[in-house]
């Protein structure tokens, strides 16, 4: 048995845990909304100049407001969670579980 690799499987088992339970608790707490209210601003700004620069948009049109914005940036962000994160989890899971297996059987 190497009690090194069980005890690295087992930790960072525990953290995938733990990181995926976080994730989720601030998907759900309404987080992502104060997030993208704080990112806003820069956010509004650097789109803009993209548009602009782009020639998709004139320079008096285009604008987002900060209510569509901050809809938009916390579904996008919470469906990045939702849809990214599961599979992510389960591999690093798997993983870990593979490092605590091969820890128990080598000698």
């Amino acid at each position: 048995m190497n009690s090194g690799q069980v005890l690295v499987g087992t930790g960072l088992g525990v953290y995938g845990v733990v990181f995926y339970g976080v994730s989720r608790w601030h998907a759900r707490d309404d987080r992502l909304r104060r997030v993208a209210e704080s990112r806003w601003r820069l956010q509004r700004k650097r789109r803009f100049d993209r548009l602009l620069r782009a020639g998709e948009i004139s320079p008096h049109e285009g604008e987002l407001s900060k209510e569509e914005y901050i809809d938009s940036s916390s579904r996008r962000d919470r469906r990045v969670l939702n849809s990214a994160f599961p599979p992510f989890i389960a591999l690093w899971l798997g993983i870990c579980i593979f490092t605590v297996i091969h820890g128990l059987v080598s000698s």
